[in-house]
């Protein structure tokens, strides 16, 4: 390549092996800040037991109707499907909350990871 081409192409790399890579220790920590340290470890965890603890609440209020002798159960059945539909509208709304903060956190951190991570 000639003089004028070289100053033209910059630093853009004209074979794959001409490429320097450099992931060390830093660009763990850099993607570690890139995706909110260590509050967002603890914030991930505290959702998950969140949502398990629906779930096992869903499984207590199931087992206790299926536990009531037949004539509580007709007595307390308007009652049991409001619970269970609360718990099922409520659980369904902060998944897709959910899902929905979590898409922004991905498309936030992917933005510009490579520039910030691997310079």
């Amino acid at each position: 390549m000639d003089e004028k081409t070289q100053k033209v192409v910059g630093k853009l790399l004209m074979d794959e092996k001409d490429e320097k890579v450099n992931a060390d220790s830093t660009t763990a920590y850099k993607l570690w800040g890139l995706m909110g340290g260590s509050f967002t470890i603890i914030l991930f965890i505290l959702q998950n037991l969140f949502f398990r603890a629906i779930e096992v609440y869903t499984t207590y209020v199931t087992n206790s109707w299926s536990e009531t002798t037949p004539d509580e159960q007709i007595e307390k059945f308007s009652e049991y499907m409001k619970t269970l539909t609360f718990i099922g509208i409520f659980g369904l709304t902060c998944g897709n909350l959910r899902d929905i903060f979590l898409s922004k956190m991905k498309k936030s951190v992917g933005r510009n990871v490579h520039k910030q991570t691997l310079r």
